[in-house]
């Protein structure tokens, strides 16, 4: 919760595309870090920091969609891509499970979450954050 205590201030000063970015830019870090240095003091200061960008972008999204696509119609999109980011966060809990199951380790899950927050970064990257008029 104290993620979204920071970026909401910050989005007011400098947009959304910023503060998306750096959320992704610092996951793709833990994940790099808990997979390097594998100790549980490791891992507990991972969950920590993750958790700090766990709801990070929850606020952030609708109103870059607002800003992209106009409010008209701002419950029909960010409910979609609600929906879609919960949906693949549901499944994504059960590839980290079968990703033990067959491996005995989370390593693959942490390589690819890694390797999808890096996906999220360059995607955020391309947005042009512009206010929509209409």
């Amino acid at each position: 919760m104290v993620g979204l205590l920071v970026v909401g201030p910050a989005s007011d000063l400098i947009g959304n595309k910023v503060p998306i970015a750096l959320t992704f830019l610092i996951r793709i870090i833990l994940f790099v870090w808990v997979l390097r240095m594998q100790t549980p003091a490791v891992f507990y200061t991972f969950a920590l920091a993750f958790g700090f960008t766990h709801l990070m972008t929850a606020p952030l999204t609708p109103t870059l969609v607002g800003k992209l696509y106009g409010f008209s119609h701002i419950g029909v999109i960010a409910g979609l891509v609600t929906t879609v980011h919960h949906l693949s966060g549901g499944f994504w809990t059960y590839v980290g499970g079968l990703s033990f199951d067959l491996t005995g380790s989370y390593q693959p899950a942490f390589i690819i979450s890694a390797i999808m927050a890096l996906v999220a970064l360059v995607c955020c990257l391309w947005i042009r954050e512009e206010r929509h008029h209409h």
